[in-house]
């Protein structure tokens, strides 16, 4: 263990990688949903691809906020 902590604290953080985070907006959620095959099985949430296509223009603020929060904070739901 101390070989591998002596390594770490040695390596210089000009050789990491930075991601940026990119929100994403409502036009994107609505031009995701309405990409789904309606026909498709529904996810996790239980609700068919044909009822979020339905109400796109209602979830799509929400599931944006959700989305871009749990992106910025790194905390996703577990379902």
């Amino acid at each position: 263990m101390h070989k591998a902590s002596s390594l770490l604290r040695n390596i210089k953080l000009d050789n990491t990688v930075q991601m940026e985070i990119i929100p994403v907006s409502e036009v994107d959620i609505n031009t995701i949903i309405m990409s789904l095959k309606p026909k498709n099985a529904t996810g996790c949430n239980g609700i068919p691809n044909k009822i979020l296509k339905q109400r796109v223009h209602s979830i799509s603020k929400p599931v944006t906020y959700i989305y871009n929060c749990s992106v910025t904070t790194g905390i996703f739901p577990e379902r």
